[in-house]
Formats: C-alpha cells, structure tokens, sequence
C-alpha cells in the first residue's frame, strides 16, 4: 500500500491554512489493502490493480474510489454486498468497474404475458441454478456518487425487498449517477437499480 499527499505546499507561513485543506490517497492493489483503506483515515483511494471481493465493506466516512479502469469482482464464494453506505457516509465511486461474477449470462424464458399489475411475468427454463447472487452490489443509505464507471454480470435472485435491486439499492439515501453502464444486470425484484 502506497501513500500519497495530494496538495500544494505554499510556504511555512500558510501551512495551517494548507494543512486542513489536504487530501490524502492512498493507492492499493488487493482487497486486504482496499479494507485497511476504507478502515483508515484515508479520503481517496486508487486502485492500481483489479481483484475479488470477498466481504462486505461498510462505508461510514467521505471516500473517494478511483478505480483507474480497473475492475471489482465479487468472489464466486461470497454472494453479498459489496459496499454498504450508511447514513455516515458518503462514497464516490470513479472510473471503476464492479462485476457481480454471475456465470453463463443466458436465461430461456416461455409462455410470458403481463399480469394485471402490469409485470411481464414467464417462466424461466434455463439458468435458474446459475442465479446464486442474493444481494445488490451497493446498498446505500447515505450519499452515493457513481461516474464514468460499469456495473456488470449481476443476477440477484432474491425475494425480498430489503435485498431488491441488482447493482444498487439506494434506501433512504442520496444516489447520483452520471456516464455509467448497466450491463447484464438483473433481480427478482426492481431491476438493475431499485430506489425508495
């Protein structure tokens, strides 16, 4: 893990004034070193290096991630979220690309037709068993900023709303979104996005 100061040093004589404006980041390239980050005192984060996920990390603090192009997966052993913001925090999300690893991105549908409700509802007779992921990728509950990022391969089977939305669940909280992609995502509940 590599730190790094962002800022100007202007001279002894303002370094009070400069010292309470400074942004440290720090730069990581594997999940143990992206957790000690967000556990840390650390405001922007950079990825030097794509890798899994393998438990969900609470964001409670303002942290910027700047992905670099880079891409995170979640482990094919672990189906939960990915971040969870609470009411605290506040998180920018850059240049990143979050992949929720469902395999075989391929479902058969027959006999469709919208119910009375307005659904299109059918049966699905192909794939059912590759639907293992049971939570969206960001649960948010606090402020979300997402830029110039994708979110693929995301398949949420679960039932409840507590767990609807396939990329992002925005509970109560503040969600912007700008030049971002939604690939392949689905949920048994609410689409790709689901927001209350």
């Amino acid at each position: 893990m590599r730190y790094r100061l962002a800022g100007w040093a202007l001279g002894a004589v303002l370094y009070s004034s400069i010292a309470s404006t400074q942004v440290f980041a720090v730069d990581v390239s594997n999940f143990d070193e992206l957790k000690a980050a967000i556990a840390g005192t650390e405001q922007e984060i950079n990825l030097t290096a794509g890798f899994n996920f393998t438990e969900q990390l609470t964001i409670s603090r303002k942290i910027t991630i700047d992905g670099s192009n880079k891409a995170l997966t979640r482990d094919a052993n672990f189906s939960g979220t990915l971040f969870s913001v609470d009411s605290d925090g506040d998180l920018s999300i850059r240049n990143l690309t979050i992949d929720g690893g469902a395999p075989n991105w391929k479902m058969d549908i027959e006999n469709g037709a919208n119910n009375s409700s307005g659904y299109f509802r059918a049966k699905l007779i192909n794939g059912d068993e590759d639907i293992t992921e049971t939570t969206p990728l960001i649960k948010n509950e606090g402020v979300l900023t997402v830029d110039n990022s994708t979110f693929r391969n995301i398949r949420n089977h679960a039932t409840s709303t507590s767990n609807s939305g396939g990329a992002i669940r925005n509970n109560a909280g503040s969600t912007t979104i700008s030049n971002t992609h939604f690939n392949h995502c689905s949920n048994y509940r609410d689409g790709g996005k689901n927001s209350r």
